[in-house]
């Protein structure tokens, strides 16, 4: 003997069905599903707002400037002064930050000797 799948397509065979899973009567059963089902969605005027702003200032003119512009060239400077074992204190950030850069670089087998004065060198 083989099991069918149970498939449901008519309202009157989930009202005949219902009672047997749920103790109500019909009466119940139709109350409880009315067709047609009814979905609502409540939407935040606000929050779609703020994304499309968040969007248009992110992706709007994305392919300008049309060259490479890079200007963290100098903490390439930081660290070979670091590995030279040449310490300093700059504005550019935390010496703590530029000693944690020198560790990457030492643990990478960077020595230091290696002129960063334009990029792509």
């Amino acid at each position: 003997m083989s099991l069918k799948p149970l498939v449901l397509t008519r309202f009157c065979d989930i009202i005949l069905l219902l009672p047997l899973i749920l103790p109500v009567s019909p009466v119940q059963v139709t109350a409880m599903l009315q067709l047609p089902l009814l979905v609502t969605a409540q939407l935040d005027l606000v929050l779609v707002l703020v994304s499309l702003l968040s969007l248009w200032t992110r992706l709007g003119r994305l392919s300008y400037p049309s060259s490479v512009v890079f200007d963290e060239v100098y903490y390439g400077q930081f660290v070979s002064l670091y590995m030279k074992r040449i310490f300093f204190v700059d504005d550019s950030g935390p010496p703590l930050g530029h000693m944690i850069l020198a560790l990457g670089a030492y643990l990478g087998g960077f020595d230091g000797n290696f002129v960063w004065n334009r990029i792509g060198a």
